[in-house]
């Protein structure tokens, strides 16, 4: 016996953060990325973590999950289609919604997340 207790607890990246901040855990995943394009840093800074330091751990991969007949040959044409977003605060998300406000701003378009 290594006399570790382990718990785990899928409460995302924001949810990492403030089991934390508030002393229930140790460690937590993180994988936010912040409207001015930095990942995790400024989180730290909003949650209030001066105590904590942010160790990069893996990179990953970001894909989209679309249908055989779709008409979608690339990210740019999800503005015409109906799309499912990740939910609000999600890394994913914001990176999302950077990338299609950006492709809305070329098109001439307004953008609302």
């Amino acid at each position: 016996m290594t006399g570790l207790k382990i718990k785990i607890i899928n409460v995302g990246s924001s949810g990492g953060l403030s089991a934390v901040k508030k002393g229930i855990a140790d460690i937590a995943g993180v994988h936010l990325l912040d409207e001015s394009g930095v990942y995790n840093i400024p989180f730290l800074e909003r949650f209030g973590l001066k105590d904590a330091v942010l160790i990069k751990g893996y990179l990953r991969e970001q894909g989209l999950i679309i249908r055989k007949d779709s008409k979608i040959k690339e990210f740019a044409d999800i503005i015409k289609s109906r799309f499912i977003n990740r939910n609000t605060g999600s890394g994913t998300r914001v990176m999302t919604d950077i990338m299609l406000k950006k492709i809305a701003e070329e098109r001439g378009m307004s953008f609302e997340n």
